[in-house]
């Protein structure tokens, strides 16, 4: 393949160019069996999990239907696709028991690489545990080269073998391996969560996570990197990103998994024998000159994991263009954003030399101080001494959190701006929204709004009762008049007589939304005060809307029968 961009040969299947950078094309359309998307180089289906064998026209790599002889698209005959093994890598049966003690109870996941499955311990006894099951996949082995075939076999025995070994909280423990049927299996932890791939991708849009949320995560990534690191010889885990993280359900407990590409660090070897890896996480000194990784291709991948985490921007898209945090995020604390710039230096000279590096540039002289999680829904929290807690708002995040100086355990009083955003709502109708406010041990705090119109309920809170409402009530507020800041973008595509009379009607009768602007202020004597600057878009109801572009066609059309009658009359006149 070449580069459309520079013109550099690129590898079959690539998905960037290793000279400039620039995205390759590539080739999509739908899954045969569940009509999902697919591109190129794929051999399995995100979306049902089915093999992609010979669904890819060998010769110009676009997508067929099953079953066919010669591709759809450039005529070229398909490769013949193999019977499927109804026991197949991916195919176990629910209910099947391996090593006579591990009953399959579904299907968790496939990829390329195999199959995971969840499993209980039989017979069912008080210490039986839920397990995962990972499954050799071998199905795969045969399109593979050689020198890949050995190493992905060796990947599999070399996953357990660290896992085995390995004892962090922050990474998933294996137990047993076994062999049968002809497959490879080994059982390991079973992890209930979502990865954080999931949760950015339920993020309501504008929205970014609590900063203390990314930090903890931050903290707990930092940690599990440098102990992988400071084994001998270190360990390099090669993939981080933010599919292959799982945060513990009902917990703040982060665990990396899929150890699978993961490897002991050679000294003295100059690449690696297989590029592994994901794009946009990978570190560009591994994708140009295809360096051996280290320890310094796992920082890059941390920093590229905490920037998407604050923008939300998937490093994919352009693994050397991201845009800057505070472009995206402006009230990122500078040191937070100082230390990702400094992982993602695209010189492994310059880089952060090691992840302890990174948490003591995220956090300062407080690296050791544990951040507690708080929930997605807590609009805003406060900055304050080492031991106590730090927190963001859900909402659009604002204001930026002053850093603790020093380690006394001193509260000291800090300011804090959060915007919170009501939404739309029609005239005469209120809109509120409940939030959850920590608050410091044994002090009652105040809340007061600037503006008549919003309201914040109760007026006190503490420890005990954390909870407040925000209500914006609608009914005395204004609405927009019709004008050039508020008109609609189909307003301007109208010819320019026609849309001039039809604006000079709608001036008088149409109105327009409106936003509005009011302040909550929460204040704990001697601790904090947290500013919530609260906007809120109030439009017209249904019934005015109509009413008015009736009242507006009316009067259009009895000035059309006015002028036709004028004209009438001067044709009567002069015939």
């Amino acid at each position: 393949m070449i580069c459309k961009n520079c013109g550099s040969p690129v590898r079959d299947n690539a998905r960037f160019c290793t000279q400039c950078g620039s995205a390759q094309e590539k080739r999509s359309g739908p899954c045969p069996h569940c009509g999902s998307s697919i591109f190129q180089g794929m051999r399995f289906c995100r979306q049902c999990g089915n093999s992609l064998e010979g669904v890819f026209c060998p010769l110009c790599q676009r997508p067929n239907r099953l079953n066919v002889k010669f591709c759809a698209h450039c005529g070229a005959q398909m490769a013949v696709k193999s019977v499927p093994d109804p026991f197949a890598t991916g195919k176990l049966p629910v209910g099947l028991v391996l090593n006579g003690r591990y009953e399959i109870t579904r299907k968790i996941a496939q990829g390329g690489m195999g199959a995971v499955y969840e499993a209980k311990e039989v017979p069912v006894s008080p210490a039986s545990r839920r397990l995962a099951i990972k499954e050799m996949s071998f199905s795969m082995l045969n399109h593979l080269q050689e020198a890949q075939q050995k190493a992905v076999v060796e990947s599999f025995h070399r996953e357990y073998e660290l896992l085995s070994k390995l004892n962090h909280p922050n990474l998933v423990r294996a137990f047993e391996f076994f062999e049968e049927s002809g497959k490879q299996f080994f059982v390991m932890e079973y992890i209930e969560g979502r990865t954080l791939e999931s949760l950015i991708e339920v993020l309501p849009l504008g929205a970014f996570f609590p900063l203390d949320r990314i930090l903890d995560w931050a903290r707990q990534l930092c940690d599990a990197l440098h102990y992988l690191h400071s084994q001998t010889p270190p360990i390099i885990y090669r993939d981080l990103k933010p599919s292959n993280v799982m945060e513990v359900a009902d917990s703040h407990l982060i665990k990396l998994f899929d150890f699978g590409i993961a490897r002991y660090y050679k000294p003295g070897q100059r690449s690696d024998t297989v590029r592994f890896g994901t794009d946009g996480y990978l570190a560009p000194e591994i994708v140009a000159y295809q360096t051996q990784t280290g320890t310094l291709t796992d920082v890059f991948a941390l920093g590229a994991v905490l920037h998407q985490l604050l923008t939300r921007y998937d490093p994919q898209i352009d693994p050397w263009h991201r845009p800057s945090i505070q472009s995206v995020n402006p009230f990122v604390p500078a040191n937070v954003m100082k230390a990702i710039e400094h992982a993602l230096s695209l010189n492994p000279a310059t880089r952060s030399p090691g992840a302890d590096l990174v948490l003591k540039e995220l956090f300062g002289n407080q690296a050791e101080v544990e951040i507690t999680n708080i929930s997605m829904q807590n609009p805003f929290k406060r900055s304050i001494s080492p031991d106590e807690k730090l927190d963001m708002p859900f909402e659009r995040t604002a204001g930026q959190i002053p850093q603790p100086q020093g380690s006394s355990p001193a509260a000291v009083k800090t300011n804090s701006t959060t915007f919170l955003d009501l939404g739309r709502v029609q005239q005469g109708r209120i809109a509120k929204r409940q939030l959850r406010v920590n608050a410091p041990p044994a002090v009652t705090g105040l809340v007061t709004s600037s503006v008549h119109w919003l309201a914040a309920i109760p007026g006190k809170i503490d420890g005990a009762n954390p909870m407040i409402t925000v209500a914006a009530n609608s009914r005395d507020l204004f609405l927009a008049r019709w004008d050039a800041s508020t008109k609609p973008d189909w307003f301007m595509h109208i010819p320019g007589l026609l849309r001039g009379w039809l604006g000079f009607h709608a001036s008088l009768f149409i109105q327009r939304p409106r936003k509005h602007l009011g302040q909550i202020k929460i204040v704990f004597p001697e601790v904090m005060e947290s500013t919530i600057e609260v906007t809120v878009e109030v439009c017209p109801t249904s019934l005015a809307a109509v009413f008015g572009w009736l009242v507006v066609a009316g009067l259009i059309m009895i000035e059309v029968l006015l002028i036709l009658l004028v004209l009438l009359s001067v044709t009567l006149l002069f015939l």
